[in-house]
């Protein structure tokens, strides 16, 4: 007798998920660093990755960014001279 995977009930489970602690068989199961994943978990910790990644920029976001900094320190530079120089 042997421990049945827990996708596939006529296959032998080779090893447990560390996640969910699933029995697995050959077909389900995934090897990282000698560690064992089922399916499930594998799809659930990509979701999981997918979704707390940074979402990335366009180049045309930043360069409006980056005008609108230089624009409203342009204008502070000039605002603070207008108080410091005296006025002829």
């Amino acid at each position: 007798m042997y421990a049945a995977c827990a996708n596939h009930a006529d296959r032998e489970a080779l090893g447990v998920c560390v996640r969910c602690h699933k029995l697995v068989c050959a077909e389900c199961v995934t090897r990282i660093d000698g560690i064992n994943h089922c399916v499930g978990c594998l799809e659930a910790m990509s979701a999981a990755r997918r979704s707390a990644a940074p979402r990335p920029t366009s180049r045309a976001s930043e360069i409006a960014s980056t005008a609108i900094l230089g624009g409203a320190l342009a204008l502070s530079i000039w605002v603070l001279l207008l108080l410091v120089i005296p006025h002829v």
